[in-house]
């Protein structure tokens, strides 16, 4: 159960992460002037949300292993 509720935890963060991926996006193309710094943020914070959504899919892989496990 311990990691079940890890898991869970997991999920909620990532769903987190999104949010202030997307938000993180829209005010760096509101408020930047300089293109390559746009460049160079827009590629961390994809990298970044590549990161948080790996995470999501092992935990939900993980899950599905506990869950045939019992």
């Amino acid at each position: 159960k311990e990691v079940l509720s890890c898991i869970e935890n997991m999920h909620v963060l990532e769903n987190e992460a999104d949010e202030l991926f997307h938000r993180s996006m829209a005010e760096l193309f509101l408020k930047e002037e300089d293109t390559l710094h746009i460049l160079k943020f827009k590629e961390v914070y994809e990298q970044l949300e590549s990161v948080v959504d790996s995470v999501d899919y092992i935990g939900k892989l993980v899950r599905g292993i506990k869950v045939k496990q019992g």
